[in-house]
């Protein structure tokens, strides 16, 4: 918050915000499953898909963006993403078979576990200031910095505790480093 961006400007964007990042997962899985199709030489498939996730944003923005305003169309966004990215699963899974999509959702599962103690106590801490009133930026930023840094730890310790394999590869990864 400074010069026009002021606190309703903040929270308006935080509110969009919101709704596209429950989206995050389906765009990076998209981002992943899309040359997936290029490297078996079908470029077809990952167009049809965008275009009927186009078909579903412009659809749902329509819906939504009357009763939710700009959160409508961020949320429009997420769902078509979430589309896209089924789709782009269910046409792969017909072309190559199966491919540990039993041990993808167990990990997600984990991961989600592992991310609900790092939220709560993400949003405790970030309702320790009063975010309304202008100035004092060293504190502002202090509470953020403190309660993004408490959020790692809390997701890292979690992830840990569910036995979570990317964690485990993660720490791995930081002993070799290390150990140089």
């Amino acid at each position: 918050m400074g010069g026009e961006f002021d606190y309703g400007k903040a929270v308006s964007s935080a509110e969009a915000l919101f709704y596209y990042s429950f989206g995050l997962t389906f765009v990076a899985l998209a981002r992943v499953l899309v040359p997936a199709f290029y490297a078996l030489k079908d470029t077809r498939t990952p167009v049809i898909a965008a275009f009927f996730a186009f078909i579903i944003n412009l659809g749902m923005s329509l819906a939504l963006m009357g009763p939710l305003l700009h959160g409508g169309l961020a949320l429009a966004t997420t769902i078509s993403a979430f589309a896209n990215m089924v789709l782009l699963l269910f046409f792969l899974r017909r072309k190559i078979g199966r491919f540990g999509g039993k041990a993808i959702f167990a990990t997600a599962g984990k991961v989600l576990l592992a991310s609900l103690p790092m939220a709560l106590l993400v949003s405790c801490g970030m309702r320790l200031i009063d975010w309304s009133r202008p100035g004092e930026k060293m504190l502002k930023s202090a509470t953020l910095g403190g309660s993004v840094a408490v959020g790692i730890l809390v997701f890292a310790i979690g992830a840990h505790l569910v036995r979570c394999p990317e964690a485990a590869f993660a720490v791995e990864m930081v002993r070799k480093k290390l150990k140089r």
